[in-house]
């Protein structure tokens, strides 16, 4: 749709108003059409059902509802912890609801993983292994958001991972390996 749909107040029998009501009238059933045939209109219903759950909130559901070892729920505690810094340092309320977690809040998350995320320790930045596992737990958290119906779809899917640099192997010589033998 390159214009906008727009009406006329009141227009008169046969005036050039009413013929440009009904021709934007014919225009906006097809978009209804579209977007119909687009969303399911009952899950859409059940997302609007559900009302606006706190972000927050779900990811402390997603805490409570592991079946996982202590470190992992340690693990999904420590993200839920870089996300409320994260909801700070960006100035984003703690209440947001989980509807406007979008591609970009997603993008400026990973953003934030790599270039300003502390550690609680010694206050330097998070390592890029670290920023990536609780990026994907982030994922995670928003995956089960969809399953759970509180968001239609995932914006986590269309995100840029963390890539984690390799470090690369040195392998001793013959000679150092011979060298340290000898003590």
């Amino acid at each position: 749709l390159k214009e906008d749909i727009w009406f006329y107040n009141r227009t008169e029998p046969n005036s050039p108003e009413r013929k440009h009501n009904e021709k934007n009238k014919q225009l906006l059933k097809g978009v209804v059409k579209v977007l119909k045939k687009t969303f399911d209109e009952e899950k859409y219903a059940e997302l609007l059902s559900k009302g606006d759950t706190p972000f927050l909130k779900h990811v402390q559901w997603v805490i409570d509802n592991l079946n996982k070892t202590k470190s992992t729920e340690g693990a999904y505690k420590q993200a839920k912890d870089t996300i409320k810094d994260f909801m700070k340092h960006t100035g984003r309320p703690m209440d947001r609801s989980i509807i406007n977690v979008d591609y970009d809040f997603v993008s400026e998350f990973r953003t934030y993983l790599i270039a300003d995320a502390k550690n609680k320790r010694d206050g330097g930045n998070i390592s890029r292994s670290t920023a990536s596992k609780r990026f994907i737990n982030f994922g995670t958290i928003l995956k089960k958001a969809k399953l759970r119906g509180l968001i239609s779809s995932n914006p986590y899917d269309d995100a840029e991972g963390i890539d984690v640099a390799k470090n690369k192997i040195t392998y001793l010589t013959e000679q150092e390996f011979s060298a340290m033998q000898r003590g």
